[in-house]
């Protein structure tokens, strides 16, 4: 239940988590860095093994077929989708890694756990500390009506105008493809993750604006380009990518845009069941704060 944090219901909510948490094994409170490098070195081995190795036999099956009957085209197809999905579902696996890193979970050395987070979640295109910012809003005020933008993006009394576009397969396919995109780069929901000038994000960087803050979101961003081009530079290395626009976006913004799908579904199918959450009235002042940390 939310609570104010104050009075016999904050209290009882209190309790209640703290009861909780003397149950959970000490071992499981304190990040244990080493096996969150594992995983982390382990999901990179797999995106890079997709990227390449299942790219080259791709190109492999679709060379192929080229010249072939129009009707064997969609065996090409099928195994582009393939390549695709299998590359992003990887790629999505290490940014739940990275969401770990947003809630302090990858390691107990804060620089530490920040830079593998960044790595985690810039391999999916996002900015650390915005992210983190963004998300423990969302944590902070889950479910409430006026301030958590994340939880009602899709409830039909919010956004009257989808709903004849709902019922359209077509139009649900695109919006399920462009929903994170659009959340990142142009603030969708709660304010664009790259220049957070407005929404909920924007009114909390004016209000928390610092040196500190400025520093550690150019820092982020700066990571993020330092990943991509990275990114970029293995495909030409590689010999897979000439370097060109048209083959970057087949080789990695394929699989980028399955594992932004993945994250749209995912995120959807966890927080956004507006028949089952209970609602958090705007003027009630109710928000989740207990042990919550936005930095």
């Amino acid at each position: 239940m939310p609570s104010t944090g104050e009075g016999s219901d904050g209290t009882q909510c209190k309790e209640a988590v703290e009861r909780a948490l003397r149950k959970v094994p000490p071992r499981l409170k304190t990040p244990d860095t080493l096996k969150s490098i594992g995983y982390i070195v382990f999901n990179l081995m797999l995106v890079l093994a997709c990227l390449l190795i299942l790219y080259p036999g791709y190109c492999a099956i679709a060379h192929a077929l080229k010249g072939s009957a129009p009707s064997l085209i969609v065996l090409d197809i099928f195994a582009y989708g393939v390549y695709c999905h299998l590359a992003g579902a990887c790629i999505f696996a290490l940014y739940v890694i990275g969401h770990d890193g947003v809630h302090h979970s990858i390691s107990s050395y804060p620089i530490l756990n920040d830079v593998l987070g960044q790595l985690c979640v810039g391999v999916i295109g996002i900015p650390f500390t915005p992210f983190r910012i963004t998300h423990m809003l969302h944590h902070l005020h889950h479910n409430h009506l006026d301030k958590d933008a994340h939880v009602h993006w899709m409830e039909p009394e919010r956004f009257s105008y989808l709903n004849a576009l709902r019922n359209s397969p077509i139009v649900s396919a695109i919006i399920c493809q462009l929903g994170i995109p659009l959340h990142i780069y142009f603030g969708a929901l709660d304010g664009s993750l790259l220049f957070p000038v407005f929404g909920q994000l924007g009114k909390y960087y004016l209000k928390h604006l610092s040196p500190g803050l400025l520093c550690r979101h150019v820092l982020s961003l700066a990571g993020l380009c330092f990943i991509q081009w990275s990114i970029y530079c293995i495909g030409l290395w590689s010999g897979i990518s000439d370097g060109s626009l048209l083959h970057h976006i087949l080789w990695y913004g394929g699989p980028l845009a399955s594992a932004h799908q993945w994250l749209f579904v995912v995120a959807y199918l966890e927080h956004h069941d507006h028949r089952q959450l209970p609602k958090v009235s705007k003027s009630s002042g109710q928000q989740w704060n207990i042990y919550l940390s936005l930095n």
